[in-house]
């Protein structure tokens, strides 16, 4: 939104009135006044029609009721997709409300000159605005004027109407639900913490040379795999322990053999890279978080399960457990996936749990794998933590 300039719009305290105005009028240029005029049409415009104005009189009614009769002929009938014949008070409601000056007070045909819609619609068809006939006793119009050679019509400026304000805060209240309804997308980590032979090499090799990292240290000492690689990646160059003639491989120093040394077995000269970072990371201890402020938990991420099955007796349907781990709804998933699959969905309790088990599945009828698998994927879950089994006879999948 433009903003006005300082200069034409503050005044110190010790300005009265008239000079902060006689300054303002002195600096302001045309281009301000064209700015400050916009801004103004543009908040007016963001502000919800003002019904309580003080009492207009039947004049002013008068005028009010043709400018949205002319708004209705010149804009709102040719953008709106019900047609005419329609009844006198549905025209009503349906064009002439919506179509009055914006921030002007409900039509109120008892405070205008005519006193009633009749008068009102007889007198416009005098003028051959409108085409009303009783039909069956109602009235109803039944057309409008040709709004590109009626000379009224044509000679019509369009005006900012209570309806576009309407439309507008509407448009803007659906906006945000929308956004309020949208789930949250999971930011899922896999971490480990040094444990066991590991601490050594993390304190004695990492963090004493200077190659802890921020995150982990804010995380309380959690890694992720990106952050294990990096630390050992750095370690290794500093020490030179990259293989003089296979560089895939690293030469353990007694820190690194200590580590990967299992018992019973002899200590191991060099090791590939990609594993020494694999069986450095299954030495720690597994932990896991999913965003949202939530904190780490010990232990492994548990797989989403989406399985195939049949139900009552020949009906194949995709059930979905184990979500709620990833602080997903089952309400969320019925919707979402009775949408995409165009299927009919359910949730409850699982069938067959332990007595007292509060853990929910849901269920799709039909076949569909890859589309709860591209949703769950869209939730931020990975791939990997989605575990698919088609128990009509498919392959079991991951």
């Amino acid at each position: 939104v433009p903003t006005i300039p300082q200069a034409s719009a503050e005044a110190t305290e010790t300005d009265t009135p008239a000079a902060a105005a006689e300054e303002t009028a002195a600096d302001t240029t045309s281009a301000d006044v064209e700015l400050a005029s916009k801004l103004e049409e543009e908040l007016a415009l963001n502000e919800p029609p003002n019904e309580e104005v003080a009492d207009l009189s039947p004049a002013d009614v008068d005028q009010n009721l043709r400018l949205a009769l002319l708004q209705t002929i010149a804009h709102t009938l040719p953008q709106h997709t019900e047609p005419l014949p329609c009844l006198a008070s549905t025209f009503l409601t349906l064009y002439l409300q919506p179509s009055r000056p914006f921030g002007s007070p409900a039509l109120d045909l008892k405070k205008s000159s005519f006193k009633n819609l009749t008068k009102f619609l007889k007198n416009a068809e005098k003028d051959g605005l409108v085409k009303v006939k009783d039909v069956k006793g109602v009235l109803t119009v039944m057309s409008v004027a040709e709004p590109t050679t009626h000379a009224e019509v044509v000679a019509h400026k369009p005006v900012r109407t209570v309806g576009e304000a309407e439309a507008k805060e509407k448009q803007k209240a659906e906006r945000r639900k929308a956004e309020e309804a949208k789930p949250v997308v999971l930011d899922v980590k896999e971490l480990w913490k040094p444990s066991g032979t590991v601490v050594a090499l993390f304190d004695d090799g990492f963090q004493v040379k200077g190659y802890e990292m921020n995150h982990a240290q804010s995380s309380g000492g959690l890694y992720t795999t990106t952050e294990i690689s990096s630390l050992l990646n750095t370690y290794v160059k500093d020490k030179s322990l990259t293989h003089p003639t296979e560089r895939a491989f690293v030469v353990t120093d007694d820190l690194l053999k200590n580590v990967l040394r299992k018992r019973g077995e002899d200590p191991v000269e060099f090791v590939r890279r990609d594993e020494l970072v694999q069986r450095i990371r299954d030495a720690m201890q597994a932990w896991h978080s999913i965003g949202g402020g939530h904190p780490a938990r010990k232990g492994t991420l548990k797989p989403v399960n989406v399985a195939i099955k049949i139900r009552g007796g020949h009906k194949a349907v995709t059930v979905i457990t184990g979500f709620e781990e990833y602080r997903i709804s089952p309400d969320f998933l019925t919707d979402e996936l009775k949408r995409i699959c165009a299927s009919s969905t359910t949730s409850g309790l699982i069938q067959g749990q332990a007595k007292g088990g509060q853990a929910e599945e849901v269920l799709v009828q039909g076949k569909h794998l890859a589309a709860v698998r591209d949703l769950l994927i869209a939730q931020g879950i990975p791939k990997k933590l989605i575990q698919e089994e088609d128990k009509t006879g498919g392959k079991k999948k991951r």
